[in-house]
């Protein structure tokens, strides 16, 4: 990971103002690669494309052009003497821009949401990195914190380590002409802060909620029956019983706490069945696609008949229909075999009470 440049602004909307802090790139390289390494390899990310209008996308795109152009001309001696300082002073003054922009959201929010909630203080932190072969541009807004001083035993307020920070941030991908690839955003709350995708970047969702809960459930789904349908049939009823338990439940949904609920206190029907591979599977599945993010809500209204119509066909004039799935199928329906003839039979338990006085039916003969 190579780190082309960073800079450091604390956002004081309190005194409506930006204060530059001086931020050494071989001093920060640590903490930064450490926060970079942290988004990167976050599993609750999602993927945002720009607005016609975007002033902070605009004012990125200025830098990686910047950058990009000077590596081209890295070569002449006349580029050598001239880049550094007056390379640096350029960049300062758009992410300068960039630090305004956010500072006038922030305000902005402060005001509208004041009676719900406060906006926290922070810094944010600006990046250009070169990684993989791929330009990034990094944006990440890190809350204070408040920690003692050990020399005065005073409470003083900072950024707080790069593994424990609570952030907001956006990875700008270019390629190498500097066309734009991908925008991904991460937030640690729950929730997307409206004024920091909405206003301060100028960004949308790129996919919404309803086509990542379909994508998402088809594609787990999928996984699940290519993999199991033939080898072992108890259990992939009852992993895509469970999956329907996730897709059902609606809220937030997170791809690694999906597949944690599927298989983390799960003991196969199949002892062969190695869980491990079949997680992979899924998570090779989901990231070759691309088709889904992974966090976003649970909007089901196109695949509610796939969660609650499960039909299958017990015989040739009896057919079960599960509706409302719950996570523990075998507390309430499964198969075995009569002891004394081995004839095969359906177990439901605790059924509805009607059902039950209907079909108490003796063997009188």
């Amino acid at each position: 990971m190579d780190i082309k440049f960073v800079c450091l602004d604390s956002i004081d909307f309190e005194n409506n103002k930006v204060i530059n802090r001086q931020v050494n790139v071989t001093d920060a390289q640590e903490y930064v690669e450490t926060l970079v390494n942290k988004i990167l390899n976050t599993d609750k990310k999602r993927e945002y494309e720009r607005k016609t209008a975007s002033l902070t996308m605009d004012k990125i795109h200025e830098i990686v052009d910047l950058y990009l152009s000077i590596n081209q001309a890295a070569s002449t001696i006349e580029a050598q003497n001239s880049n550094t300082e007056n390379n640096l002073n350029y960049y300062s003054n758009i992410t300068n821009l960039i630090s305004e922009k956010l500072l006038q959201e922030q305000l902005a929010a402060e005001e509208k949401y004041k009676h719900l909630t406060k906006i926290q203080k922070g810094s944010l932190v600006q990046a250009l990195i070169d990684h993989n072969n791929k330009i990034i541009y990094l944006s990440c807004l890190i809350e204070h914190a408040t920690f003692i001083d050990e020399d005065d035993l005073k409470y003083k307020i900072g950024l707080p380590s790069s593994d424990k920070a609570t952030l907001k941030s956006c990875m700008v991908y270019h390629a190498d002409n500097g066309d734009v690839e991908n925008i991904f955003l991460t937030d640690t709350r729950t929730k997307f802060t409206e004024y920091w995708y909405d206003g301060f970047l100028d960004v949308r969702e790129k996919r919404s909620d309803k086509t990542n809960t379909t994508e998402a459930f088809k594609t787990i789904r999928r996984v699940i029956n290519d993999s199991l349908s033939l080898s072992s049939k108890s259990d992939c009823t009852i992993l895509n019983n469970s999956l329907n338990v996730v897709f059902t439940q609606g809220g937030s949904f997170t791809f690694s706490d999906c597949l944690d609920f599927l298989f983390n206190d799960y003991a196969p029907q199949n002892p062969n069945l190695d869980l491990t591979d079949l997680r992979n599977k899924i998570e090779k599945k989901a990231e070759k696609s691309n088709k889904f993010d992974t966090v976003f809500n649970i909007d089901n209204s196109d695949i509610k008949h796939l969660l609650q119509n499960t039909k299958y066909t017990v015989t040739d004039n009896i057919e079960l229909k599960l509706k409302n799935p719950k996570k523990n199928l075998k507390d309430y329906i499964y198969s075995t075999k009569l002891e004394d003839n081995e004839e095969k039979v359906l177990i439901i338990r605790n059924i509805n009470e009607d059902t039950y006085s209907r079909f108490l039916i003796q063997d009188n003969e």
